[in-house]
C-alpha cells in the first residue's frame, strides 16, 4: 500500500523513442493505440522524417482527441554505436514544449554517427579502422554537448562515455582479431587455388609433351618399318618378273631345235 502504480505505453522508430505513462489502463490503452498510429504514419510517406514526426503527432493526437501535454507525450534520442551493446540515449523531452529540441538532437546525432552499414556482422569488412575510430570521436563528442546543453550532469555523461569507451576497445579487439583470422584464411584460399592452378598447368603441359612425343616415336617407328620393307618390295618385284620370263613361250630358235629329229638322235647318240 502507499504506492502509485503507472502503466507505460511505447513506441520505438527511425532512432526515437516514444513513451507516456498513467495510472488509469483505459486510458493507457488508448495512449499505446495513439503511438502506434504515430509511429505508422512518421515511418512512411513523403518528405523528411522530422516533417512526418511533427505531422504524425498533430494528426494523430486530433483524431483521437488526445493533448500531448495531459498524456505527458516524451520521447528520447536513441542511437546504437558501433560495438556497444546497449545504445545511447539522451534524456527525455516533452512533446508538448520540446518538441523542436528534440529534433535538433535527433539530427545533430544522426549526424555525427553517419552511414550505418546494416546486415553486416563486422564493420571492418566495409569500413577501416582508422575511419571507424574517427566516426565515434565526432559522436562522442556531439552527444556530450547535447546532453550538456540539455542540463545533464557532466559528471554522469563523463562516466557513462567512459564505460562505452571501454566495452567499445574490448569488443574492437575482438573484431580486430576476428576479421584478420578471417583476412589470413583468405589469402591462404588464394594461394592454394594459385597453387592448384599451377599444377594444372604444368601437368597439362607435360601431357602435351609426352602426346608430342608419343607421336613423334610412333612416327619414326613406323619410318623404320617402311624402309626395311623396301628392299623385300623390290627382290619379290624382280623374281616375279624372272618367272614370268620362264612361264612365256620359247624362243622360235629352241623350239625348232627341239622339233628337228636329226638333232635329237644325234643329241642322243652322242
Amino acid at each position: 500500500g502507499g504506492r502509485y502504480r503507472y502503466y507505460y505505453a511505447t513506441a520505438a522508430f527511425a532512432g526515437v523513442r516514444l513513451m507516456t505513462r498513467t495510472g488509469d489502463l483505459g486510458r493507457i490503452l488508448g495512449f499505446h493505440v495513439a503511438l502506434l498510429a504515430i509511429k505508422q504514419r512518421a515511418s512512411s510517406g513523403e518528405g523528411s522524417f522530422e516533417s512526418r514526426f511533427r505531422a504524425a503527432i498533430a494528426t494523430t493526437l486530433a483524431e483521437l482527441g488526445f493533448d500531448a501535454d495531459s498524456m505527458g507525450l516524451k520521447f528520447k534520442v536513441i542511437l546504437k554505436p558501433h560495438w556497444v551493446q546497449r545504445p545511447l540515449r539522451t534524456r527525455a523531452y516533452h512533446v508538448a514544449s520540446e518538441l523542436e529540441a528534440g529534433l535538433l538532437a535527433w539530427r545533430r546525432l544522426g549526424t555525427a554517427r553517419g552511414y550505418v552499414a546494416c546486415g553486416q556482422k563486422n564493420l571492418l569488412h566495409v569500413r577501416a579502422p582508422h575511419d571507424l575510430e574517427k566516426t565515434w570521436a565526432n559522436l562522442r563528442c556531439e552527444y556530450e554537448r547535447v546532453m550538456i546543453e540539455a542540463g545533464c550532469m557532466p559528471e554522469s555523461i563523463s562516466s557513462r562515455l567512459h564505460s562505452i569507451d571501454q566495452e567499445r576497445h574490448q569488443r574492437g579487439e575482438q573484431q580486430m582479431e576476428r576479421w584478420n583470422r578471417l583476412r589470413m584464411m583468405q589469402e591462404e584460399k588464394k594461394q592454394r587455388a594459385a597453387s592448384k592452378a599451377h599444377v594444372e598447368l604444368q601437368e597439362g603441359a607435360c601431357k602435351t609433351q609426352c602426346h608430342v612425343e608419343r607421336c613423334i616415336l610412333d612416327f619414326l617407328r613406323r619410318w623404320a618399318q617402311t624402309d626395311s620393307r623396301e628392299p623385300l618390295k623390290s627382290g619379290r618385284k624382280r623374281a616375279r618378273h624372272s618367272d614370268a620370263r620362264l612361264s612365256g613361250p620359247l624362243p622360235l630358235v629352241l623350239l625348232v631345235e627341239s622339233l628337228a629329229p636329226g638333232r635329237q638322235s644325234s643329241r642322243r647318240r652322242q
